[in-house]
């Protein structure tokens, strides 16, 4: 892309890539998704910022496409969701593909699997995003734990609460890693 070229004309350039991306998304397609997927990965570290919203919906049908037992490239699924990760953010991901960790509905299942994404592609992003969304989260996780725990029946529930509370904890230096918003962050959110 001309960096010279007018923002129409990148905005032009950028739908009809889109476009072609999501056509290759198709079934038609399916014996070249390893390829494509390498594409849209390559995307989102290009674009970076550029690629929302545009290209969140690749989001949407990879993380379908992963989800399917009969799937073979989870793992080339999961570095398209990684490089989304690190190109447009974990907010704009997570908004895409929810974790669904604490109620879970039919239809709706629970995301655990991304956590050791994000901790691993995480970077260069809003602490405060982790302070806002992950903090919360671990909190009401972690009274799901108590709970079960003043039960005096540890039951593999429990367990995997304890799990998923460990993770999220796991991802804060990830979020740590050049914040972008590190002036803005208030160091009383997270001193006792």
């Amino acid at each position: 892309m001309n960096p010279e070229a007018s923002p129409e004309v990148q905005d032009e350039a950028y739908q009809a890539i889109a476009e072609l991306v999501m056509q290759g998304l198709t079934t038609r397609y399916q014996l070249a998704w390893k390829e494509v997927f390498r594409f849209i990965g390559a995307i989102f570290l290009a674009l970076r910022q550029n690629a929302d919203p545009l290209f969140l919906d690749t989001i949407k049908i990879i993380e379908s496409l992963r989800a399917k037992d009969t799937f073979e490239g989870k793992s080339e699924a999961e570095a398209v969701i990684g490089a989304a990760i690190t190109g447009i953010g974990p907010a704009a991901v997570l908004k895409v593909i929810s974790l669904n960790l604490e109620t879970q509905k039919p239809g709706a299942p629970g995301r655990a699997w991304l956590l050791p994404i994000l901790k691993s592609h995480v970077k260069n992003t809003e602490l405060g995003h982790f302070s806002g969304y992950f903090v919360p989260l671990s909190e009401r996780l972690y009274q799901k734990v108590i709970d079960g725990e003043n039960v005096k029946a540890k039951t593999m529930q429990v367990k995997i609460m304890e799990t998923v509370v460990e993770q999220i904890w796991a991802l804060l230096p990830s979020y740590c890693d050049l914040p972008t918003d590190l002036d803005k962050v208030s160091y009383s959110q997270y001193s006792g």
